[in-house]
C-alpha cells in the first residue's frame, strides 16, 4: 500500500499507526492523513448540480428501522423506483412515484458507467471510466 491519502479519525490499516509500516501480510509507505480530493463524475445524467450520493431506491418504509416507519421525501429527492428515475416535486409520504405524478417527476435515467472529470487527481489514477461521453 503505497502512496494513498485518507481522511478522518479512522486507521488507514487495522494495527497500524501512522501511514507507514507494516502490520501482519500488508507493508504501507507514504500514505498520509489529510484533506482527500473530491471526486466528480461528468455525464451521470443526473439533474444538473445532483450528485450520485442523493440517488436512492425508493420505499415506503424504513425496514431496518425500529417499528418500520413510513418513510418522507423531501422536495427534490432522487429515487429509482420500478427501474425508473423520478424527482420528489414536493415533500411526499407513501406515494409511489410511478402513481402520483403531481408529486412526482419522471425523469430519463442515469448512465449505467460514470465518467471521471478530465484532468483532476482522480483520472490521473485511472479512476471511473476516463472517455467524457458515453
Amino acid at each position: 500500500m503505497k502512496d494513498n491519502t485518507w481522511e478522518g479519525g479512522r486507521k488507514l490499516v487495522a494495527g497500524l499507526t501512522g501511514g507507514s509500516g507494516t502490520v501482519g501480510a500488508v507493508t504501507a509507505t507514504g500514505n498520509v492523513n489529510g484533506p482527500v480530493t473530491v471526486l466528480r463524475f461528468v455525464a451521470t445524467g443526473l439533474p444538473e448540480g445532483s450528485s450520485t450520493r442523493q440517488l436512492e431506491m425508493w420505499t415506503d418504509r424504513a425496514t431496518l428501522a425500529v417499528g418500520k416507519p413510513e418513510v418522507t421525501y423531501a422536495a427534490g429527492a432522487l429515487v429509482m423506483h420500478d427501474g425508473e428515475l423520478y424527482r420528489a416535486r414536493s415533500a411526499s409520504t407513501n406515494q409511489v412515484p410511478s402513481a402520483n405524478a403531481t408529486v412526482w417527476e419522471h425523469l430519463p435515467l442515469p448512465v449505467d458507467a460514470l465518467r471521471t472529470l478530465p484532468g483532476t487527481e482522480w483520472a490521473q489514477r485511472g479512476v471511473g471510466l476516463l472517455g467524457v461521453s458515453p
